[in-house]
């Protein structure tokens, strides 16, 4: 099958064109013609992508241009293309798919979301909330990340599109080597509000000054973090280090004892599934609408209400304290996590581009 993925900038290094990535490399590993394009950004690709894949910067080196200038550009690719499906992923691009659908005939529009139906969106909420009324009007298929967000949109909006959940990828397909524990605590993601490192500074805060030996690891990078960084100062706190993007991450999960996700918001939570696969144990928020899908409670980790900071840190603490129980929580998390599998992921693409086809 000939699959065109359009995204919003494959020069940017988060979890949506982390998950791209993979699902684009897998399927033309498979033998499928794939291609990504760009609309904005300049190459090369943050994350790697297959050789065969051709990837399309039609914003080039110039100035951006108008959208109806874009949709022109858009509109050449795709007719010189003449892919089988095309898939928006994020569904706020379904702007232009459900008029590019038009430019060749039996082309089928895909529209992957990944953010749950919820999410609060500081920017482009009116018109985010009326695009996606037409993706699930005119598309042929919706991918979400979670049974819990399928239920969403099965609730509130009349569907006449197929609707499916696919979960991420676990993007890591060999076995880890066994890890060299350190007294750390490792959590990752954009430094925006969303992901609810306020929350977490808050809850280490908690915890610091009792546990000198431990310290807190922030990965990442985003419009938040001068201020993030003005509120552990203000708060004290000496073993908490911000260390921006890290590439590769794998080695901080080697090393690490733990992992917390503080998300207000998540759309699935990838970072969960990849600490996981290290066998890191998790503290996590019970947030919309992913981390009560990766995280049994007790069992590969502690799911925590939302907002409660001091719970937050209680449960951090009984993993800083009780090694045995970070062991038999990783070991869990390890095997649990293996639903996630980059090959399984890929066999529910092609099933539900067979049945959309």
């Amino acid at each position: 099958m000939k699959i065109v993925f359009l995204i919003g900038n494959m020069s940017n290094g988060g979890g949506t064109e982390r998950v791209l990535s993979v699902i684009a490399g897998g399927l033309s590993e498979r033998g499928h013609q794939v291609s990504v394009i760009s609309l904005w950004g300049q190459k090369p690709s943050f994350f790697p992508l297959g050789k065969e894949i051709d990837v399309c910067w039609p914003e080039g080196k110039g100035r951006r241009i108008s959208a109806i200038g874009q949709f022109r550009r858009l509109a050449g690719i795709i007719k010189r293309a003449r892919p089988d499906f095309l898939v928006d992923v994020d569904s706020i691009l379904g702007v232009y798919s459900v008029f590019l659908r038009k430019t060749v005939p039996d082309l089928r529009w895909i529209s992957w979301e990944h953010f749950n139906y919820y999410y609060h969106f500081d920017y482009n909420r009116i018109l985010r909330r009326f695009v996606r009324r037409l993706v699930c009007r005119f598309a042929d298929m919706l991918i979400v990340l979670t049974d819990e967000d399928k239920g969403y949109y099965e609730k509130n909006l009349r569907l006449k599109c197929k609707i499916v959940r696919i979960y991420d990828p676990d993007p890591f397909v060999e076995e880890p080597l066994r890890k060299r524990e350190e007294r750390s605590i490792l959590a990752a993601g954009r430094l925006v509000r969303e992901k609810g490192f306020d929350l977490l500074i808050q809850s280490w805060k908690l915890l610091e000054e009792n546990y000198p030996e431990w310290s807190l690891l922030i990965a990442g990078q985003g419009q938040e973090r001068e201020r993030l960084e003005r509120q552990a100062e203000k708060a004290g706190l000496k073993r908490l280090w911000f260390v921006g993007i890290v590439n590769p991450i794998e080695d901080y999960y080697r090393r690490t004892a733990f992992f917390v996700l503080p998300s207000r918001d998540e759309g699935f939570g990838m970072v969960l599934v990849e600490a996981m696969h290290f066998g890191l144990p998790a503290v996590s928020y019970s947030c919309k609408a992913g981390p009560r899908e990766i995280v049994l409670d007790g069992e590969n980790g502690f799911l925590v209400k939302p907002g409660d900071v001091a719970d937050f840190a209680q449960k951090m603490e009984r993993l800083i304290l009780d090694k045995e129980l970070r062991r038999r929580m990783g070991e869990s998390a390890a095997e649990s996590v293996k639903r996630f599998g980059r090959e399984e992921i890929l066999s529910q693409w092609e099933e539900m581009l067979e049945e959309c086809h």
